[in-house]
């Protein structure tokens, strides 16, 4: 096979022209490369064919178009480097070509490669911008506080997220809710990050529980908000380990809050056999007893299935239940004349209440009874609610006592969560159970917690302890 001079050649339809371009052909077996391109360098046709017969006649041929073989011979440099290149690249080989031969058609090209060139940088600077904001955007959402509060409570409600492996019980997401209702009034534009809670956050987050709550609450709602540092830290959305360290708890000192008003003995069976004529207000009247007789919550006692009522093996009536606001499970004996009359009054099938409407009409029935229970008349410190824009009701419409704080008559402090106060201090108040017993009724878990429900007095506590030493000889 006779050996090639050159790797450049005519086109067989091009041989019988007087001037044709030149091709070069561009092959790699192993890469599966085999390609012909334009170099746009034209020659006379004869001439070619004539220099490509042999050795003698091709040295003739480059000795008289020097220049012309000088570019030939960069574009084989060319493209032997193409086809080492770890990427071969056909459009930029094309280009380099045809720069060589100094054709028109190069400015063409490479005007158009420049124009797609900044096309595709323009594209990929705007779609840089695009991300960059959408990260910004979503690093926004990570970061803002609300945007947090909201999801938990929505995924606490789902139950995506779980306490351990329990789902949140629905007074738990109540709870929850109310906070971010909390948190909505002190973030009104939703504006603060994790980032930005330091010492002058909490500063600001507590003068404004100042401005709308007591004491206890104030502290329930610090505790509040350092659990949802905490928990959105675990989330990994944000590292401000120093965020729960700007929250600290009040101590509650005497006259700092309200006093907790619970109902005596004498007062619950005049309460009992009080004559009322109307049927929604003698249902109120019930329904709160049986809350102050069985020491729960009102969201459980103001609406006991009939089903919860069982008797145990030994014949004990018991409530069985499951409470709303923690899951706890509680067994209620039934003891007392009073519960057992109302239980029967009902057939045990209880009329159900809303606590609304119970915090409303038991303030008035109380006021109805105090004409013959003058106790319940006895006024006591209570810390104002402020209004909107915290403030606080005008002097001319509240009492003082000699001095100075703000007082109301005991039946005015009534609301549904009496009813459990009364029923837990009531118990512990005889001296017959210890605290283990009265939790296991009340369904608290934590000592301190159920400890701040018995509202005894330091004279009444005296009392409860000389009572019970009478029942030992030996003191």
């Amino acid at each position: 096979m006779k050996k090639r001079l050159t790797p450049f050649f005519l086109r067989t339809p091009d041989k019988n022209r007087e001037e044709a371009p030149l091709y070069i052909r561009v092959q790699d077996k192993a890469r599966g490369i085999d390609l012909k391109f334009h170099t746009d360098i034209r020659v006379n046709v004869q001439e070619w064919m004539d220099a490509c017969v042999d050795d003698i006649s091709f040295s003739i041929h480059l000795r008289k178009y020097r220049e012309l073989h000088q570019k030939l011979w960069k574009i084989e440099c060319m493209v032997a480097d193409a086809i080492n290149d770890e990427v071969f690249d056909k459009n930029e080989l094309s280009l380099s070509i045809l720069e060589i031969s100094g054709s028109t058609k190069y400015a063409r090209k490479s005007l158009l490669k420049a124009e797609e060139d900044d096309a595709m940088k323009e594209l990929e600077r705007v779609q840089k911008e695009y991300r960059t904001a959408e990260q910004a955007k979503e690093e926004a959402i990570k970061t803002n506080i609300w945007n947090f509060i909201v999801k938990f409570c929505s995924d606490i409600e789902s139950g995506e997220r779980r306490n351990g492996s329990e789902r949140y019980t629905a007074g738990s997401v109540k709870s929850w809710k109310s906070f971010k209702s909390l948190y909505d009034r002190f973030d009104p534009k939703h504006k603060y990050t994790w980032q930005q809670i330091d010492q002058a956050f909490a500063n600001r987050f507590i003068t404004f529980l100042e401005a709308n709550y007591n004491v206890t609450s104030q502290n329930k709602h610090i505790g509040n908000m350092k659990a949802i540092i905490n928990f959105s830290f675990k989330d990994g959305l944000h590292d401000n380990t120093r965020a729960v360290m700007f929250f600290h708890k009040k101590r509650e000192k005497d006259g700092s809050k309200s006093t907790d008003v619970w109902l005596s003995e004498n007062e619950l069976n005049a309460l009992f056999a009080m004559r009322i004529e109307d049927k929604r207000d003698v249902e109120v009247r019930d329904i709160f007893l049986v809350g102050c007789y069985t020491c729960q919550r009102v969201s459980d006692y103001k609406a006991i299935p009939r089903d919860a009522f069982q008797h145990t093996d030994k014949n004990t009536l018991v409530i069985n239940l499951t409470q709303q606001k923690t899951g706890t499970r509680v067994c209620i004996p039934v003891f007392g004349p009073n519960l057992k009359s109302i239980l029967e009054k009902y057939n045990y099938n209880l009329p159900k209440v809303n606590d609304q409407f119970l915090n409303k009409r038991i303030k008035v029935i109380l006021k109805n009874l105090s004409d013959n229970v003058p106790s319940l008349k006895k006024k006591v410190p209570v810390l104002l609610k402020r209004g909107r824009g915290g403030t606080l009701p005008d002097d001319s419409t509240v009492s003082r006592d000699a001095s100075g704080n703000h007082v109301k008559p005991r039946y005015e402090c009534v609301s549904s969560h009496t009813a459990r106060r009364t029923g837990i201090t009531r118990l512990y108040n005889t001296g017959l159970f210890h605290d283990n017993d009265l939790m296991a009724i009340s369904g608290h878990r934590d000592v301190k917690v159920f400890r701040e429900y018995i509202k005894l007095s330091a004279e009444e506590m005296a009392d409860r302890i000389s009572e019970i030493a009478k029942k030992d000889p030996l003191l």
